[in-house]
């Protein structure tokens, strides 16, 4: 998502690989992946387009040349080419929005192609990655797991040339650096590249009657006739608690009442040691007498 100078006035020349920037109004970059997870570095050039006093522009997307199966080669400096892997053409209208030429299932308009994705354009890389089909989208923004239409959109206004966001649904090779467990159980991992996959869960249990299970020490119980069989699902379900991963379980005695019972119980042992001392002083002098 860019703004585009509508203030900008057309290059002299039409864009030129040779010499893209001298070609073009505006440059922005944006990584792509390949299938083995490389990261490769894509600038897509800008060009604004005289064409009947409509706001039009064309874009290019490029990669170093030296990084595609077929390599464009080196210019008469021994400097190496970029190749264009991707082209196409942003009108926006009067009030500077995308004319958003394709639609959705359901009927909602959107700049790319998501149906018959005619706009897709297959990339080769040298590295012997598969070919790989890739789509520019200038907004507004689709997520592809919900179809949910965002309101980020490329705009051409009075202002400065500039990148408000980019992102891309590819991401570069990594590996799991750690796990994390979730209020309902799952276990989440963590990866170098910034991905969180699940992996798993963490199940809870219930009994028909938690007061009989059979205690067989270090904290552990198992189940017996009286307890009844386990009923396993997953935290946050039925009668199931959560899970609160990396915490210690704070203790569930109320201090005060402990103490008030403790001194009580003192209290009481005090009064009834007196009541003996005061018995055998009696005896005493019971026996004093008879002397």
């Amino acid at each position: 998502n860019a703004n585009l100078d509508v203030r900008s006035k057309p290059p002299l020349r039409e864009f030129d690989i040779m010499d893209p920037e001298g070609t073009s109004n505006f440059q922005s970059t944006v990584s792509m992946f390949d299938s083995f997870g490389e990261t490769h570095a894509c600038t897509v050039y800008f060009s604004k387009v005289d064409e009947n006093g409509t706001n039009k522009w064309k874009w290019h997307a490029t990669v170093p040349g030296n990084e595609l199966a077929e390599n464009p080669g080196l210019d008469a400096k021994g400097n190496q080419i970029a190749g264009v892997v991707a082209t196409g053409e942003i009108e926006f209208d009067t009030d500077g929005n995308p004319v958003l030429p394709n639609q959705m299932s359901d009927g909602r308009r959107v700049f790319f192609d998501i149906l018959n994705r005619k706009d897709a354009f297959d990339v080769q890389f040298a590295n012997g990655s598969k070919s790989q089909s890739i789509q520019f989208n200038f907004g507004p923004a689709v997520d592809p797991l919900t179809s949910e239409i965002s309101t980020l959109s490329s705009t051409s206004t009075a202002t400065k040339s500039s990148t408000m966001y980019h992102s891309q649904d590819g991401h570069e090779a990594g590996y799991l650096k750690s796990l994390k467990i979730e209020l309902d159980g799952s276990v989440q991992g963590v990866f170098t590249n910034g991905l969180q996959r699940r992996l798993g869960a963490v199940s809870l249990a219930t009994f028909a009657s938690t007061d009989n299970l059979q205690k067989i020490g270090r904290n552990s119980y198992i189940s017996t006739n009286k307890s009844g069989e386990p009923r396993i699902g997953m935290p946050q379900t039925g009668s199931r608690g959560s899970l609160y991963s990396a915490s210690i379980e704070e203790s569930n005695v109320d201090l005060a009442d402990q103490f008030v019972n403790m001194i009580t119980t003192q209290r009481a042992f005090q009064a009834n040691s007196k009541s003996i001392t005061t018995m055998d002083s009696m005896m005493d002098e019971v026996i004093g007498l008879k002397r």
